[in-house]
């Protein structure tokens, strides 16, 4: 897959995981080991990944998993994770790019449901592209406070 998207010249790829690890340890790891930004199931036959390129670089990224959603599991539910663009090319479509391939590729598949833990301070993106939010704020060691968000799709 490849789709032209947000910011001139920029267009939305599916990758394999590696390519998107530079950027994960980077953006969303700093400081931590590069086997830190492998995630459980990045290699499953199901989860696809997506990066956002401009020319031949990558700016931002997105990876989809086939799991459970905790608050009420569905065997339609997709979990996003790891979706993170580079500072320099922030609030310029490409987050809803890649949120987009990921919906088209989950409603593809059957899916019901994406879901995420947001950091906190992407909650307004998610709620602005029709997500709700389940619960209270919790901590993911080392990485942050979060919040459980989903939408029906």
């Amino acid at each position: 897959m490849s789709k032209a998207c947000g910011a001139p010249g920029t267009e939305i790829r599916t990758v394999p995981a590696a390519a998107l690890l530079p950027l994960r340890q980077r953006l969303l790891r700093p400081g931590r080991p590069p086997q830190a930004c492998v995630l459980p199931g990045d290699d499953e036959p199901q989860t696809r990944h997506f990066a956002a390129y401009l020319a031949d670089r990558v700016v931002g990224i997105a990876s989809l998993y086939h799991n459970p959603c905790p608050q009420r599991p569905d065997p339609g539910d997709w979990q996003l994770r790891s979706m993170a663009t580079v500072e320099e090319l922030r609030h310029r479509g490409l987050a809803r790019c890649l949120l987009q391939a990921c919906l088209e590729h989950a409603i593809s598949d059957g899916g019901r449901r994406l879901w995420c833990n947001a950091r906190v301070a992407a909650a307004g993106f998610y709620l602005r592209h029709g997500f709700d939010c389940h619960g209270r704020e919790f901590l993911i060691p080392e990485i942050g406070p979060h919040l459980l968000m989903s939408r029906e799709i």
